[in-house]
């Protein structure tokens, strides 16, 4: 409701600048977000992810559920909210209460139902380079591999509207590349050959 008031106040001094308005940044994403610019990202557990997905039709916005532990108790309210769901960390300890459910097969469920799925690393709470090694694990609760591996690749870029730009391997696309000799999140042995920034090499096994 502040940003919708804030709306108006904008709106009315844009017509008479004699009104009185005060620019705030924060509301200002407020207003992407009602504009659906933007979505609105949401770090949630277990009942949480129903909260929002509530206020989300309400207000009419879109809704990314970041973390999202405990998802597969309300699979068939996330895949009709269509809110894209940033799981994780994957291998995070087990705490009573809101950190009580580590559920990776909804990941699999989700993604097969047509939710966006990516992962999350929670740095520093997991490191970055964990994000391969966790999206093994959903690989092991059952995601294919080739699926899984658009959890960290195209699946994020197109939460955050960047897909036109970045996520995959197409003509006219920015890409920093890392190449395998093996598949990886599906060979455990899987190792870096080749890391390639800005069209330059920058690492060589």
């Amino acid at each position: 409701m502040k940003t919708r008031d804030y709306e108006k106040e904008k709106y009315a001094h844009e017509t008479d600048h004699t009104k009185p308005f005060k620019y705030d940044p924060g509301l200002e994403n407020g207003l992407k977000v009602l504009h659906k610019e933007i979505p609105l990202k949401v770090h949630s557990y277990q009942h949480d992810m129903l909260t929002m997905i509530k206020i989300a039709k309400e207000f009419d916005f879109n809704l990314t559920l970041d973390h999202a532990l405990g998802a597969g108790d309300f699979a068939d309210e996330i895949v009709e909210s269509k809110a894209a769901v940033i799981y994780g960390p994957i291998g995070c300890c087990i705490f009573p209460g809101e950190l009580c459910k580590i559920d990776i097969d909804c990941l699999v469920t989700l993604d097969q139902r047509g939710v966006c799925c990516a992962i999350m690393t929670d740095g520093p709470c997991l490191f970055p380079e964990y994000m391969v090694v966790q999206a093994g694990e959903v690989v092991r609760f059952g995601g294919n591999h080739y699926d899984v591996m658009k959890m960290i690749t195209i699946n994020p870029a197109k939460i955050i509207g960047c897909d036109q730009r970045i996520g995959s391997l197409e003509p006219g696309k920015d890409a920093d590349l890392v190449i395998y000799q093996k598949t990886p999140a599906l060979d455990t042995d899987a190792q870096t050959c080749y890391t390639i920034i800005d069209g330059k090499i920058v690492y060589q096994r």
